[in-house]
């Protein structure tokens, strides 16, 4: 009898601790990975392989986050008013506390895109010249100005496609300058710019055309978000 009695509570006990295991293990699976806010033509991502390598989730709207919870804000070849408001309005402050921020070009983006007259020109990376300024051009080289940055690790700089169109803009004041068009102005393609405590990395090639002739693109896209991530003061929760 005594020998039942103990087998009765044992069980007990395992199914006590396996009760409390189960909540623990829910917990975890219902702990919120941080979001990435990707917003316009994002289809060059390589979403998936990013989001297994650095631990975070895309997602198209903040729902019900402030924008001060998120770790990296993507802008991709997307026009200034079609951002949803409380990005429009809150971009600066929330890269001066330290978030950041990564937009691309194309024929929607920087002066093309109406950034030219937004409070967001005195964090760009790049110096908006024409209301119009995504322009076709002679093909050239990304000539790469520091080979050593992060984003090119495992990356041939020299392997880089050409490019016939870009965004025509100058560099911005206090940028550091990454790659350039390898021709006549040498125009400035990919810079970084610090912004109080916050970062700002601007790329002046639409990356989904860039993206489909660069056998090396996935490596780079990975390597940006991964140094992306790792600059932004901003602690998900």
């Amino acid at each position: 009898m005594k020998r039942l009695e103990w087998k009765m509570v044992a069980s007990g006990l395992v199914l006590f601790i396996c009760s409390l295991l189960s909540l623990g293990t829910a917990g975890l699976a219902c702990s919120e990975t941080p979001g990435v806010l990707s917003l316009g033509d994002e289809s060059y991502l390589p979403k998936g392989a990013i989001e297994a390598a650095c631990g975070v989730q895309f997602v198209k709207e903040l729902g019900g986050k402030k924008l001060e919870e998120i770790p990296l804000v993507i802008l991709s070849n997307i026009d200034y008013n079609s951002l949803p408001g409380p990005v429009r309005e809150g971009l600066v402050d929330y890269v001066k506390r330290g978030g950041v921020l990564l937009i691309t070009g194309g024929d929607r983006s920087y002066g093309s895109g109406g950034y030219g007259s937004t409070d967001l020109t005195s964090i760009l990376p790049f110096r908006i010249l024409y209301p119009r300024d995504w322009q076709p051009s002679r093909r050239g080289q990304i000539e790469s100005l520091d080979p050593g940055h992060p984003i090119f690790s495992g990356v041939n700089p020299l392997k880089m496609p050409l490019v016939d169109s870009f965004n025509n803009q100058a560099r911005g004041e206090g940028s550091s300058l990454i790659s350039q068009f390898s021709k006549f102005d040498r125009q400035p393609l990919i810079a970084e710019r610090g912004a109080g405590s916050g970062l700002v990395f601007g790329i002046a090639l639409d990356l989904n055309q860039v993206g489909s002739q660069w056998p090396e693109a996935n490596r780079f896209l990975l390597n940006l978000i991964k140094y992306l991530l790792q600059r932004s003061a901003v602690t998900p929760r």
